[in-house]
């Protein structure tokens, strides 16, 4: 009977041993599976893009309006001003991106300047660039510490930031060829964007 109890406690003993020694293994494999986790979120963090914004001041956006530094060929180009907090501007974008998409193919330069707060250049309005997939159109925030000169700059008759949104179209010689104040009507936009550009 003893000699029975003493290889049961021989049996316990070995069980024991090789279960510790396989406790090792099964938490190295699961640290291994953590850390693939750990690099693939990490690589799609990678992969989303980081939308840009660039800032505008009174001067750069006389050089925008007049093209100066420009060395690309004269395109046709539709300015855009809008906000992210005016509700008419973000119903439109879906139908500006659909133009972007139709027309950029045939010369269009489509343009966005933002109205928001200078601290939204980095959160807000990058955010819902991303959101409507606007990345890769070319994005600016209107910082002035004086409106006036800016609007003068643009339209003497625009009334700024309380006209939103509002829409320029020029052909590629820098003639305005259409304004709007309100959101884009596409069937009114479309005829004259197929009168100036390419086909």
């Amino acid at each position: 009977m003893k000699r029975i109890f003493f290889f049961a406690l021989v049996a316990l003993a070995f069980v024991s041993i090789n279960m510790e020694r396989r406790a090792p293994a099964s938490h190295a494999v699961f640290a291994q599976q953590e850390r693939k986790g750990e690099a693939k979120a990490s690589a799609v963090a990678v992969d989303a893009s980081p939308v840009v914004v660039r800032e505008l001041d009174l001067e750069g956006l006389k050089k925008l309006l007049q093209r100066d530094g420009t060395k690309s060929p004269a395109r046709p180009r539709l300015i855009n001003f809008w906000a992210t907090w005016c509700v008419p501007c973000r119903e439109e974008f879906p139908d500006l991106l659909h133009i972007e998409a139709d027309y950029s193919k045939r010369g269009l330069e489509m343009i966005f300047i933002s109205m928001d707060d200078p601290a939204d250049i980095k959160t807000v309005v990058p955010e819902f660039l991303r959101e409507m997939k606007a990345e890769k159109i070319p994005t600016y925030l209107l910082n002035v510490p004086d409106p006036i000169p800016a609007i003068e700059a643009v339209d003497a008759k625009w009334e700024g930031a309380i006209a939103l949104p509002i829409t320029f179209l020029f052909d590629a010689q820098g003639k305005l060829v259409f304004k709007t104040t309100g959101r884009v009507k596409p069937a009114e936009l479309r005829p004259l964007l197929d009168s100036i550009t390419k086909n």
